[in-house]
């Protein structure tokens, strides 16, 4: 695959890697019930990570005031400048860089 295998990559974190999805599958032979465990396994990972997604673009969005954020590519530093300060902004920095 072209993009290293990555199913899913969004805001810097490889979906796939960090919450296991695939992991479901993989067990799926030895669980109890597999019929109904890995499809509520596979929903209840995907309501997480939305619910965590959602969160975060919550906090990107109404964080800082609206004419700091706009027309700006970095809305995660500009945001976390404002809840947090410089050294939280330095820190989401770095991790968007270690991950792109």
């Amino acid at each position: 695959m072209e993009n290293g295998g990555r199913v899913c990559h969004v805001a810097g974190v490889d979906i796939p890697r960090l919450f296991g999805f695939n992991a479901a599958v993989y067990v799926a032979g030895e669980a109890r019930d597999a019929r109904n465990t890995v499809p509520r396994a596979l929903m209840a990972g995907t309501l997480i990570v939305l619910v965590l997604y959602l969160s975060l673009n919550f906090v990107f969005v109404f964080g800082p005031p609206p004419e700091h954020i706009a027309g700006v590519a970095d809305v995660a530093a500009v945001a976390a400048t404002w809840i947090g300060g410089a050294q939280l902004a330095a820190a989401v920095r770095a991790i968007i860089a270690s991950r792109s």
